[in-house]
């Protein structure tokens, strides 16, 4: 009668065990197959991890790395329509992530839709204080959009603030150059040239 116990006992234990072990699989797929497409995804292989990065969000439609990750691995990829609609997807769980705006702006830049780059970059512009990165992608789209003055004008004002701002004056010296402002662009690289910007 002990032995039977002891058996019964065992063998309930195991059941638990093989239960507990099943539900985690079941509950846990998501984190599973979100950080075995993490392991190809940080060595650049997006290929390979945007199917498990999809049978996580499956799993878990709101799982913000995997969704995050599988839009940069299309970005990334030159696929950018999948890339916008998937950041679309993490705004409308996390509207005020502006790293994402920004990867959905410049998505929509490469995608040449530069009316909706402008529009995303617009929305962000000011809400961080000083925030040299959009004041410059917002100016390289406006270039490529091919509306030189409004990349002079948000140049010319973001340069009285940051004087020594290379980076500024090389986009302002492309649109003075783009718009057929030869001479004044060029007083500007040389300026670079010159080493006398930072």
């Amino acid at each position: 009668m002990a032995k039977t116990t002891i058996f019964r006992a065992i063998l309930l234990l195991l059941l638990i065990a093989l239960a507990t072990s099943a539900i985690y699989q079941a509950t846990q797929k998501a984190d599973i197959n979100y950080f075995k497409g993490h392991r190809f995804f940080v060595k650049g292989n997006f290929k390979s991890a945007r199917p498990l990065f999809e049978a996580a969000i499956a799993k878990d439609p709101r799982h913000l790395g995997a969704l995050t990750e599988l839009a940069y691995s299309y970005e990334w990829t030159g696929e950018f329509i999948k890339a916008a609609e998937l950041f679309q997807r993490i705004l409308a769980l996390k509207p005020a992530d502006h790293r994402i705006r920004k990867s959905l702006a410049e998505v929509y830049s490469w995608n040449k839709e530069y009316r909706m780059s402008i529009e995303v970059y617009q929305g962000i512009m000011g809400l961080s204080e000083n925030d040299a990165d959009t004041t410059m992608k917002l100016a390289e789209v406006y270039t490529r959009d091919r509306q030189f003055d409004k990349a002079k004008e948000l140049l010319s004002a973001y340069l009285k603030d940051n004087q020594d701002d290379a980076r500024a004056k090389l986009l302002l010296a492309k649109a003075l150059h783009y718009s057929g402002q030869v001479a004044e662009a060029a007083k500007i690289y040389e300026e670079i040239l010159n080493g006398k910007e930072k």
